[in-house]
C-alpha cells in the first residue's frame, strides 16, 4: 500500500483532446523544476484523444507542481502570442510605410 506522503507525491492525469505539442510542452516545463524526480506522458493511441501524465516530486504534493507548470505553459504562450501580434502590426505598419512612398 502507498502511504499518504508517496501518494501526495504522485499524480496520474489524464488530459482530453491534447497531443504531443501540450505533453512535450509541460514535461519540459516540469523537467525544469528541481522537486520533480520522474515526469513522462503518454498518447496512447493518435486516433484516442487523449494524453497521460504521470509526475513524481521529492516534496511539494505533485498536483501542487503540475498546477503551477500549466500556469507556467499558459504564460508563456500569452507571452508568445503578445510578442508575435506586436511584430505582425510592426510590419504590416513598416509595410504601409513602404507602399505609401
Amino acid at each position: 500500500m502507498i502511504s499518504r506522503a508517496l501518494s501526495l507525491a504522485l499524480c496520474l492525469r489524464s488530459f482530453f483532446n491534447e497531443d504531443h505539442t501540450v505533453g512535450n510542452t509541460l514535461r519540459y516545463m516540469l523537467n525544469k523544476k528541481p522537486e520533480v524526480s520522474f515526469v513522462g506522458y503518454s498518447v496512447p493511441h493518435p486516433a484516442e484523444p487523449k494524453m497521460n501524465v504521470r509526475l513524481q516530486t521529492t516534496g511539494p504534493p505533485a498536483t501542487d507542481v503540475l498546477l503551477d507548470a500549466l500556469s507556467t505553459v499558459h504564460s508563456v504562450g500569452e507571452h508568445v502570442l503578445t510578442t508575435f501580434d506586436a511584430a505582425v502590426e510592426e510590419y504590416r505598419r513598416t509595410q504601409a510605410a513602404v507602399d505609401a512612398r
